[in-house]
């Protein structure tokens, strides 16, 4: 008998069984469904947030207060300071092109009777420089200027009932301030302008609570020469500010962080967050593939008379093995299928709602071959069973 023939015996055979087929490809449609979907959300994921550092710059780094291990709340600027005179240190790095310092804070605005709470910051005017930040209405402000403020593109045309422009006044806090300058839209990436007030450091000091009187920073902004130089220019910042700070390596009260680090963190996050979905996901494969076996087994128990009809005639056991391996790897293939259809819908309709979804043709491959793969191992067994099943005992089955 042909290969040919074996494919086309062995799909009949799965059309006279079709609620139990169906039922059988059932369990792993869920599963590579479930299986792609999340893969799908990883990818997504790993894309957009890769988008959004190369947005960051790869040759910016950002210096915060307190050790990666106490920068989990807002309160990490009491277990590490920095002050303007690291920044200070830190512009005499060969390696380092900009400096900006940065304090940040929440505030009430105040425009034509509206009331709006807000984020507001303190940065040094060449904060531009580090983020590539357009000025896109009037001027930025000048580095201790008081009194002036500069808006992101959101507080000015949506914020309030109407739009604001440049020249008008703004109470921040009780205090009026002038409007001098509106960015332009950064779209949400590198520095997120849009929802923000900008005013010189020495002036948001006066607004930030925390940072009156003091030379405290909430960060540090710093562009390297080049993206070619970012490793060393982090490692001697480290050095500069352990040596400041008097704390050894491996006791460091600041953070630096750069596109390469924040990426290194953020994957080995999402590998450990998609391996323990698709762990969960795997789970209904296993219940998948124990639904091919039973139904392999049941099939072998209801065609043991056919069996050993095939055996008299002269079938040997490679052929009756290869015919239930078939049947068993078509199942598993046809809710790879199907499975694959659902789980492609699936992230689609996550990318309708906004959220990052990505398929692409190795995952579909992988998906394939794996429904197939189980299929074909879950059928095993049961297919071995039928092929050293005995002529004689076979005929005599009823």
């Amino acid at each position: 008998m042909k290969l040919a023939e074996v494919f086309e015996y062995s799909i009949v055979n799965l059309t006279k069984r079709k609620l139990r087929s169906f039922l059988t490809v059932l369990g792993i449609v869920i599963a590579i469904a479930s299986i792609v979907a999340l893969i799908s959300v990883g990818l997504g994921l790993d894309d957009y947030i890769r988008e959004q550092l190369s947005a960051f710059g790869p040759e910016n780094i950002i210096i915060t207060p307190g050790s990666q291990k106490q920068n989990a709340g807002p309160l990490s600027i009491l277990s590490g300071k920095l002050t303007e005179d690291d920044a200070k240190a830190i512009e005499r790095i060969p390696q380092v092109q900009e400096v900006a310092k940065g304090i940040s804070g929440r505030a009430v605005a105040t425009f034509k009777g509206k009331n709006v709470t807000l984020s507001i910051a303190g940065y040094s005017p060449n904060i531009v420089k580090v983020y590539e930040i357009i000025v896109e209405k009037g001027r930025s402000y000048k580095e201790e200027e008081m009194g002036s403020c500069v808006l992101g593109s959101r507080v000015a045309e949506k914020f309030f009932d109407k739009k604001v422009k440049v020249g008008e006044h703004i109470d921040i806090n009780g205090q009026t301030f002038q409007v001098v300058g509106i960015l332009k839209s950064s779209g949400g990436n590198g520095l997120n302008t849009d929802p923000m007030i900008f005013f010189s450091v020495k002036q948001a000091r006066e607004l930030i609570t925390p940072y009156n009187g003091n030379k405290v920073l909430a960060q540090i902004n710093v562009k390297a020469v080049s993206g070619d130089v970012v490793s060393q220019a982090e490692e001697e910042i480290k050095k500069t500010l352990r040596r400041r700070h008097d704390v050894k390596e491996g006791e460091e009260d600041f953070t630096v962080l750069t596109s390469a680090s924040i990426l290194a963190t953020v994957t080995s996050i999402l590998t450990v967050l998609t391996l323990f979905l698709s762990g969960i996901a795997g789970i209904s494969l296993v219940v998948g593939g124990v639904g091919v076996a039973n139904t392999m087994f049941m099939s072998v128990l209801e065609r043991t008379r056919e069996i050993g009809i095939l055996k008299s005639i002269g079938a040997p056991n490679k052929l009756i093995l290869t015919m239930f391996l078939i049947e068993s790897g078509l199942l598993g293939l046809m809710g790879g299928i199907f499975g694959i259809i659902f789980g492609i819908l699936i992230s689609l309709g996550i990318q309708v709602f906004g959220g990052p979804s990505k398929v692409t043709l190795e995952l579909v491959l992988f998906a394939m071959c794996f429904s197939l793969a189980v299929g074909i191992i879950s059928g095993y067994f049961p297919a071995r069973r039928a092929a050293n099943l005995l002529p004689v005992e076979a005929l005599r089955y009823e």
